[in-house]
């Protein structure tokens, strides 16, 4: 059986994918870090497209888990987003500003963690050969 963390990671990840989110990942820090367990990092491309991702994350969480952020930062600017869940901090961030911060070699001692993503097939059926149109 799932904990409610589990659940909670794997929704977030879901819904940064769903959204067409890349390259994500999810570090446990709770050895390290006495203010959160886990941050989930995660790149969109644009200012639309991180916001897009953010309002889908906390719709899941709101819907799927009764869990709402307390914080929910960078909206108005748009290059970084930060969802605060308490335990769970989601980041998400250009291509560029994440490789500019590199947040990730900040909690480098954490535990990299595997959540699943459920990828649904593709809506276009391609044909196995051309005879097949």
């Amino acid at each position: 059986m799932k904990t409610q963390e589990e659940r909670e990671l794997e929704i977030i990840a879901q819904a940064i994918d769903d959204k067409k989110g890349m390259n994500i990942i999810v570090v446990n820090v709770s050895t390290i870090s006495t203010f959160v367990d886990y941050f989930v990092i995660a790149e969109g491309t644009v200012t639309r497209h991180l916001n897009a991702i953010g309002d889908e994350i906390v719709e899941k969480m709101e819907k799927q888990c009764n869990v709402k952020p307390y914080k929910f930062e960078g909206k108005a600017s748009g290059n970084w987003l930060a969802i605060d869940f308490g335990n769970i901090i989601v980041h998400l961030l250009t291509s560029e500003m994440r490789e500019l911060y590199a947040i990730e070699n900040v909690w480098k001692a954490g535990t990299l963690v595997d959540v699943p993503i459920n990828r649904l097939p593709s809506k276009l059926a391609l044909p196995e050969k051309i005879d097949d149109f």
